[in-house]
């Protein structure tokens, strides 16, 4: 039969008959090289139901392709394992909604003490003999970060969770492509720094009490991604100095 008489005998749009043929799940059974009409068999319609059902039951593309060469019994046991599964995905988000005003809550208070600290180191950095900047773009910046921070609880692209200092590693995968001389003010070396395409790490090495500034290292951090002015992957990796000298180092990563 043609394709609109298939469709109607399977309750559907032909539209959905010629995609299904598209993506390699239901194929008729004759094309004519001259019309180009497609024509099917009736008993095809069984195929096209396990398709049907198979896709509102959450299987994708490639495993109906896998569960048509099975027989009923195998897909019915596919079936039960989905509701398995379907049952665990339940299960945790009924527990993500259990904790889920508290953990915001929760998130909420550390962002706001990150902000309080912020401003709090603010005060003890001379902003102009360090970056350059009047008073006016210091605190702009500060407000950019704290509305970043505010921007994270909602968007969720953000966790601060205070991790254990870890020690920078120089793995085969990285390859120096600039390094800075030893510096005591960031605005002595903020212009050389290339702009960076593709995947990068950039390790920066500050004395303890500029490493200790959040106030600092949220200026820093910004300084530098609008020196970079590129949609380059960099990853910042701060590390305290331990002979009181100042670093930037810029590493490519090579896969």
């Amino acid at each position: 039969m043609v394709i609109k008489k298939f469709a109607k005998l399977c309750n559907c749009n032909p539209q959905t008959i010629r995609y299904y043929d598209s993506i390699g799940l239901l194929k008729p059974v004759r094309v004519d090289k001259f019309t180009g009409y497609r024509y099917y068999d009736a008993e095809q319609a069984l195929q096209y139901l396990k398709i049907k059902k198979l896709q509102e039951a959450s299987f994708s593309i490639e495993e109906i392709k896998e569960l048509l060469e099975l027989d009923d019994d195998m897909i019915y046991e596919a079936l039960i394992k989905k509701v398995e599964e379907k049952e665990d995905e339940l299960l945790k988000i009924k527990q993500i909604q259990k904790t889920y005003h508290k953990e915001m809550k929760e998130m909420k208070q550390k962002i706001e003490t990150i902000k309080e600290d912020i401003m709090k180191t603010s005060s003890t950095i001379d902003f102009k003999d360090q970056f350059g900047l009047e008073e006016d773009e210091f605190f702009e910046i500060i407000q950019d970060t704290n509305e970043l921070l505010d921007n994270s609880v909602t968007e969720g692209n953000i966790r601060f969770e205070k991790a254990e200092e870890e020690e920078f590693v120089l793995t085969d995968d990285l390859k120096l492509i600039y390094e800075s001389e030893e510096f005591t003010k960031v605005k002595d070396v903020l212009k050389s720094i290339p702009a960076l395409k593709g995947k990068h790490l950039m390790h920066i090495i500050l004395k303890k009490e500029y490493h200790d500034n959040l106030a600092f290292i949220s200026v820093l951090t910004s300084l530098l991604f609008k020196q970079l002015n590129t949609k380059s992957e960099t990853v910042f990796h701060f590390e305290p100095s331990k002979d009181g000298k100042q670093c930037i180092r810029v590493y490519k990563r090579k896969k």
